[in-house]
């Protein structure tokens, strides 16, 4: 066994921030990549990940702590030869091209990123719609991105269509404003992520060429890297309010980990036919159904994770639209509209 410094990567311009969070003690045995603390500064808050895989010896922070590029944050007990990321591949990540995250269609599959980087966010295939003008802008550099979030809201001479981010992370820099004209491909921003979050699920359907047997062979294959599975645990302490998999996580955390649905209220699922949750989305349904639950069921053929948010002018996105407003209606007892 060897003991391994584990320290903060490259986290762009933020100096000195907070440790809001620990996510991890001594005596964990932790994987590559894997969130270790949260730190925030006075715009935003990032998860730090592990650059080796192995157990915690000692923890050399603790909560109010102020760290930086550089600043150890535990010692790790590794195998020798374990797996851990490369030193010098850590502090190039961010120049080099292969970590750069194009929204626009590849027919490559996604590689697994290293380290910390910036990653270019691009206006996606927008149909017909060429130099579109830029008539509003959600963010500002230091805003924290949410994958799919709003950018920016940009008009042509028929419609509106808001333009969603390819990537979560931290915006480093805006490269539209208010009155630019834009088109596919074009640059909009520049995101400062941790490994695995330039995935999207989007991206991923367009990447394999759209069919769900390519779709979920590349998430497997992503999800046993690593890479799909950190989102999922970020997003599911969203939810929780704490860490998923711990022994007080409530039983009904996930309802579709509930072994009896019985008695649960009506319940409308949509999905698209080629979402990456699709089967899961459907297996529920049909589990509901048993259970005596009232269950409406949508499924798009087609349809990528976030479709309605990358395309809402489309006729499948207005269909999408229009059903989960009627799911609404009824629930709070209104007809739904004609």
């Amino acid at each position: 066994m060897a003991l391994v410094e584990v320290k903060v990567p490259d986290i762009g311009d933020f100096a000195d921030v907070a440790v809001i969070e620990l996510l991890v003690a001594p005596g964990d045995t932790i994987k590559v990549e894997q969130s270790l603390i949260t730190v925030e500064s006075d715009k935003s808050s990032m998860e730090i990940p592990s650059s080796a895989a192995g157990v915690v010896k000692e923890l050399k922070v603790k909560l109010g702590d102020k760290v930086k590029e550089g600043s150890v944050v535990l010692l790790l007990e590794v195998a020798d030869g374990g797996a851990k990321a490369p030193a010098a591949q850590t502090q190039q990540a961010p120049a080099a091209p292969e970590n750069v995250a194009k929204v626009a269609p590849a027919a490559t599959p996604v590689a697994a990123p290293a380290a910390s980087g910036p990653v270019e966010v691009r206006v996606p295939d927008i149909g017909d719609f060429k130099d579109v003008a830029v008539i509003e802008v959600f963010v500002q550099p230091g805003d924290s991105i949410k994958v799919e979030q709003s950018l920016i809201t940009v008009e042509s001479d028929k419609a509106s269509m808001e333009i969603p981010s390819s990537a979560a992370g931290v915006l480093k820099e805006l490269k539209v404003k208010v009155g630019d004209k834009i088109n596919q491909g074009d640059l909009l921003a520049v995101l400062l992520v941790v490994p695995g979050t330039e995935l999207t699920l989007t991206a991923l359907a367009t990447r394999t060429g759209g069919s769900l047997a390519a779709v979920q062979r590349e998430a497997t294959r992503l999800e046993d890297a690593g890479i799909l599975r950190s989102r999922r645990i970020g997003n599911a302490r969203l939810v929780l309010g704490m860490a998923p998999g711990g022994p007080k996580v409530p039983a009904a955390g996930v309802p579709a980990r509930r072994t009896d649905l019985a008695g649960l209220p009506p319940a409308f699922i949509a999905v698209g036919g080629i979402d990456l949750f699709v089967s899961e989305d459907i297996n529920y349904a049909r589990r509901l159904t048993e259970a005596g639950v009232p269950t409406e069921l949508l499924v798009l053929p087609g349809a990528f994770h976030g479709f309605d948010r990358v395309a809402p002018n489309t006729r499948i996105a207005k269909t999408f639209t229009k059903a989960k407003l009627d799911a609404l209606r009824k629930a709070f007892g209104e007809v739904p509209a004609l």
